[in-house]
């Protein structure tokens, strides 16, 4: 059992996660040791079966300085009041000097000020938001008070939970992949297992949660159109519709009068939006391409059962936000020109003719000269590329199934 808990985890992914969509990691336990017992490498092909990956031996090392903080005592309590920043003198500033100690986000300054909020210490917070995916503005507010008194052994807790979702991941996603981590908001692209382009994402609301899944991406659309799926229809566009009648005008959305590609388009005033519900939808509503497009102007395609995509967004603003869960499902992407570019990898498809084929609102279909895996991963907790511990908030609540079956 130890060397299937090493290889695969302790537990199955499906049996805690409705959403865990992608193929655990397999792997024949007996067939393997048996073979190396024979060769007389056991010991040495128990090292090889975890993760091989730096990223995970590196969690698994902030695992162990998680677990000895916990022996020396953890970090204190910072008590509740006022918000806290620099300049300001109050008993409270020596509690959090005591807690951002603990895990070396501020080092020990004989010369300073216990209760007066210097600059150090500034510096010293927002050290602390960046690890912790909060807004830097180096102030202690309330969600930074929250984080700070979170209790080392749920700190353990995630480390442990991540570290298992590392050992369910398959191994062969090869050297060139897309990682978008949804609690995390971002995207990053691997090339030869180095990261060649990062860049902030949208993800799916609390209640239109994106899947963990993986597929081949294998083509791009330019200037795409919007067919707008029915829970969005119900749910977002037929209370603008009641509120607002000219809603469907002004967002140059069609309406036809059946899903075939020869229905006739219909005037939005005839249609009576109270009709409609989820067992009566008889209408297609598709959105122009334009800058009013819900996808934007590209969309990145990986064909799967959720229809969920990588696209640009009329949003821009969003990215500027440090929790980012605001799509139905899909992957809003900050970069996408860049992405494209780098993706169809031609001279001839540079941004400037990329921006051409914007211009002309014409839809263009751009099959990629090699298709490229996109993995939609949930991770909570890892060492970034400087060896800082990274924590993120469970924004969907996944962690919280597995916590219960592992042990600190």
């Amino acid at each position: 059992m130890l060397g299937l808990h090493l290889a695969a985890g302790r537990f199955n992914p499906h049996d805690l996660d409705a959403e865990w969509y992608l193929h655990k990691n397999e792997a024949d336990m007996v067939t393997r040791l048996n073979g190396a017992a024979e060769a007389g490498e056991l010991l040495e092909d128990l090292r090889r079966l975890p993760p091989q990956e730096e990223e995970y031996h590196h969690l698994l090392e902030a695992y162990g300085y998680y677990r000895q903080l916990a022996v020396e005592g953890g970090w204190p309590f910072i008590a509740d009041g006022r918000k806290l920043e620099k300049g300001m003198w109050d008993e409270r500033v020596m509690q959090v000097r005591a807690r951002l100690r603990a895990t070396a986000d501020l080092a020990l300054e004989p010369a300073a000020v216990e209760g007066t909020y210097d600059e150090a210490l500034e510096r010293a917070v927002r050290r602390f938001q960046m690890r912790h995916g909060l807004e830097p503005d180096g102030k202690v507010g309330k969600s930074t008070l929250a984080e700070m008194n979170v209790p080392v052994g749920k700190r353990i807790r995630q480390l442990a939970v991540n570290l298992e979702r590392w050992r369910w991941l398959p191994r062969d996603h090869g050297r060139r992949y897309i990682r978008v981590n949804i609690a995390d908001y971002t995207l990053q692209l691997f090339e030869a297992d180095t990261v060649a382009m990062a860049m902030r994402v949208v993800v799916g609301k609390t209640y239109r949660r994106t899947p963990i899944f993986s597929d081949l991406m294998t083509y791009l659309v330019i200037n795409p159109y919007w067919t707008v799926p029915n829970t969005i229809l119900l749910n977002d566009i037929v209370p603008k519709a009641l509120k607002n009648p000219d809603y469907i005008h002004k967002e140059r959305i069609k309406i036809y009068a059946g899903w075939s590609e020869n229905a006739p388009e219909i005037d939005p005033a005839s249609v009576d939006w109270n009709r409609l519900s989820k067992n009566y939808q008889p209408y297609r509503l598709r959105q122009d391409p334009g800058p009013l497009n819900s996808l934007g102007t590209i969309k990145f395609m990986f064909p799967n059962q959720f229809d969920v995509y990588l696209h640009d967004t009329p949003s821009h603003s969003l990215f500027n936000r440090s929790m980012r869960a605001f799509s139905s499902g899909c992957i809003r992407i900050e970069k996408p020109l860049d992405l494209a570019v780098h993706l169809l990898d031609n001279p001839e498809y540079d941004q400037a003719r990329l921006r051409k084929i914007i211009a002309s609102r014409s839809e263009t279909t751009l099959k990629l000269p090699r298709p490229i895996l996109v993995m939609l991963l949930y991770m909570t907790a890892w060492v970034d590329d400087e060896g800082r511990v990274q924590f993120r908030h469970d924004i969907y609540g996944r962690d919280q199934a597995i916590p219960v079956a592992i042990a600190p």
